[in-house]
């Protein structure tokens, strides 16, 4: 039940970390997890997470952040090439990242001189997305074959296709046995 993701990438760069974190005041954000995060407001800026303290990156001019769970930016080529949260028409709602749905926001419906918290947070399972009709992240297929549960060892996804994309039921093997990605299979552990 994952959302697919797209990265739009033409040029990747190194960015340049700025020394000092933006006041909590003028864009709010908190680091949920350790690793890399959208900016609220501003797709040419991300935040690095380390121990739960957030450090500002700016990409060089005309570039943005390639929401590849990276530290890359790349040459932004039109509007659309930056990423954004909708919570300016959304507020109270939990909103996906418009290029990679890996991310999705709270935003809070405070207006305070026009200042709207956002909280920042990441979908840390591989393959899960957020999925913003069940408020969650949800498992969704990348291709034709079986991925293991990150939960549970006895299940895993069994992704096929059906009409014009994939779908996917979730199976347990039996025999005590525990899903192994890399053949494929239930095997003894």
């Amino acid at each position: 039940m994952k959302l697919s993701t797209f990265l739009f990438v033409v040029v990747f760069v190194v960015p340049v970390a700025k020394g000092n974190d933006e006041p909590l005041e003028k864009y709010p954000f908190r680091c949920t997890e350790n690793g890399y995060y959208p900016h609220p407001t501003d797709c040419t800026k991300f935040y690095e997470c380390v121990e739960m303290m957030k450090h500002l990156v700016e990409c060089p001019p005309g570039h943005a952040w390639s929401a590849d769970e990276t530290r890359s930016c790349h040459e932004m080529k039109t509007p659309c090439s930056c990423g954004t949260f909708n919570c300016r028409n959304n507020p109270t709602t939990e909103q996906p990242y418009s290029l990679n749905n890996k991310y999705y926001a709270y935003c809070y419906s405070i207006d305070k001189e026009n200042i709207q918290p956002v909280i920042v947070y990441r979908c840390l399972e591989e393959n899960f997305y957020f999925l913003a009709s069940e408020s969650r992240c949800s498992f969704e297929c990348k291709d034709v074959k079986l991925y293991a549960d990150p939960w549970d060892s006895e299940y895993f996804f069994n992704c096929y296709k059906s009409g014009g994309g994939l779908a996917y039921i979730r199976e347990h093997c039996t025999l005590n046995r525990v899903f192994d990605e890399a053949v494929q299979d239930c095997v003894f552990p």
